[in-house]
C-alpha cells in the first residue's frame, strides 16, 4: 500500500481568477458608493438650507423684516 502525498491548496490560475473577479466587482461597486455618498451630502445640504429658510421665515414673521 502506497501513501500519496496530497498537496492541498490553490493554483496560481485559480488565485488570479479570484483577483480578477474581485477587481471587476470593485470596479462596479466603487462608483456606485461614491454616487450614493454624493446624494447623501446633497440631501444633507438641502435639509440644512431648508432649516435656515424656516428660521428666516420665523424671524420675518416676528420682526416684519429679513435683516437684523
Amino acid at each position: 500500500m502506497r501513501l500519496k502525498n496530497i498537496i492541498k491548496g490553490f493554483t496560481l490560475v485559480e488565485l488570479t481568477v479570484i483577483i480578477v473577479i474581485i477587481g471587476v466587482l470593485a470596479a462596479f461597486a466603487v462608483p456606485r458608493y461614491r454616487d450614493a455618498a454624493e446624494r447623501v451630502k446633497a440631501r444633507e445640504a438641502f435639509n440644512y438650507l431648508a432649516s435656515v429658510r424656516a428660521s428666516q421665515e420665523r424671524f420675518h414673521a416676528r420682526q416684519n423684516t429679513y435683516t437684523g
